[in-house]
């Protein structure tokens, strides 16, 4: 019992982070911070000692997130479907013609906090939601995106795209309010 307690005690404030990332709200997170802690105490027998613990940590943590997610979401992102999305060369024009814009928008996320940012990621839509905060939020790449919800490197690049642009979009109403 001390063990677990030394262990929670050590990474639980990592792994709330960690958990917001994912979930709605605080209470969602830590509704999901609480039920990981019980799966790694149920799964860490099944630790090898290969790797850091710390990682194996995480990735429990983030598989049961995204399973979590995908649950609440209804299964959203794993039925989106190839052809209804934007041709890709449509995405790399359109990320070339609006540079400029993006890096003022890069600049005007820094006037935000964490969670002012995580709200306005909940404002996507389900797909482009859980893609932006994989690849920006967990630094996965577009084949590892693309693997972990079962859809292609390009649907994965077109939804990352998307949410950026509705980001942009919010922001730039956002900034244009207050002006």
């Amino acid at each position: 019992m001390k063990a677990k307690e030394t262990l929670y005690k050590y990474f639980a404030r990592d792994m709330m982070y960690l958990c917001r990332k994912y979930a709605r709200s605080n209470e969602d997170a830590q509704d999901l911070h609480q039920e990981c802690f019980i799966k790694v105490f149920d799964k860490i027998g099944s630790y090898s000692g290969e790797g850091s613990f710390e990682g194996w940590l995480k990735r429990l943590f983030i598989n049961h997130c995204i399973n979590n997610y995908k649950k609440y979401k209804n299964n959203y992102v794993t039925n989106i479907p190839e052809d209804g999305l934007t041709n890709i060369e449509e995405v790399l024009k359109d990320e070339i013609d609006e540079q400029e814009d993006y890096n003022s928008f890069d600049k005007a996320l820094d006037n935000y906090t964490f969670d002012e940012i995580l709200t306005l990621i909940d404002s996507l839509d389900p797909p482009s939601n859980l893609v932006f905060r994989l690849y920006y939020l967990e630094e996965q790449a577009h084949h590892e995106i693309a693997h972990i919800l079962n859809i292609s490197i390009n649907n994965s690049k077109v939804l990352l795209h998307r949410a950026k642009k509705k980001l942009h979009k919010i922001i730039s109403n956002q900034v244009n309010t207050v002006i």
